[in-house]
């Protein structure tokens, strides 16, 4: 069998040679295209054929209706309040966990005893499941009789909350998980940056006499640019989507308080059956994302 592969393999022609050499990368890759194609770019395709339709479900065609939908959606207070609620979520998630993320990657950074076990146990929120996370910390911390949370108040004579059944604490609740659950990301990030600067700039301005805060401005700020930007947009694109911890928590409730535009999607179109009107808003926050995402990325090329 094997002299007659090898006797085929010379049979050959040059130009068959070079026609299967050319073609077997693409039949390599043809099974993950088929994947990437039915799984990612055929749903947003129809995503956005439905955007322009309304439809219920059931054997019923969708009924084009143009741009009904999204003008029906710019008329509603609840996407305005959702997607206010998501910019709120967004911007407080990304500024503090960025600034408690970087503060923890400098403390890591320096040469201590014991520096790789502080650095498995910053780490371990990040590796839990998110959804676990956060049903535990439902449970065990902001449950109203028997949470941690409330008996930490009760200790110090304040009164019991309703951590997640308030709307004045409902999203701040969240918010706060999500700092305990995603800061380990950021610091991840911002520690393998730092890493990975060169030594030669820092000897040279200790040598000459330059203070530690001067170091950091001139030296670590502007080395970290790209690594920075890349981490920033990354937990931008993350916090912005995020459905399940939520939904979880709060299930976008008490009312509306922590609806946000995943949530808001969510039961549009899967529980009230607008589908139309789901995908219409599943558009809109495609593009909220990229016009969030375009700056970053026109200064980190800008940058390069």
């Amino acid at each position: 069998m094997k002299e007659r592969f090898s006797s085929n393999k010379h049979t050959m022609s040059p130009r068959q040679r070079i026609i299967n050499k050319n073609l077997s990368p693409y039949f390599l890759l043809l099974p993950a295209c088929v994947v990437l194609i039915g799984l990612t770019i055929y749903p947003c395709l129809y995503s956005l054929y439905l955007s322009f339709h309304t439809w219920g479900g059931g054997i019923n065609r969708p009924l084009f209706v143009g741009l009904g939908n999204y003008e029906e959606i710019f008329r509603s207070y609840e996407f305005w309040n959702a997607l206010r609620l998501s910019g709120v979520w967004t911007g407080a998630t990304v500024v503090v966990e960025f600034l408690i993320g970087f503060a923890v990657a400098l403390l890591l950074a320096i040469e201590v005893r014991g520096r790789k076990i502080y650095r498995v146990l910053v780490m371990v929120p990040m590796v839990m499941t998110p959804i676990v996370s956060a049903l535990t910390w439902k449970t065990l911390i902001y449950h109203p009789s028997v949470g941690i949370a409330n008996y930490i108040l009760s200790i110090i004579f304040l009164p019991s909350q309703a951590w997640l059944g308030e709307n004045s604490t409902a999203l701040l609740s969240i918010v706060v998980y999500d700092f305990w659950h995603w800061t380990p990301f950021i610091t991840l990030c911002l520690l393998a940056g730092l890493s990975a600067l060169p030594v030669e700039p820092y000897d040279a301005a200790r040598v000459d006499g330059a203070s530690k805060w001067r170091i950091f401005v001139h030296l670590t700020l502007p080395l970290m640019n790209k690594v920075i930007l890349v981490t920033l947009l990354f937990r931008m694109i993350d916090a912005f989507r995020t459905f399940d911890v939520i939904f979880a928590m709060t299930g976008g409730g008490p009312g509306r308080a922590t609806q946000t535009l995943p949530l808001y999607i969510f039961q549009t179109g899967l529980e009230f059956f607008y589908f139309g009107k789901g995908a219409a808003i599943s558009m809109i926050t495609v593009i909220i994302i990229v016009l969030l995402a375009f700056p970053e990325m026109k200064l980190f090329h800008r940058k390069t």
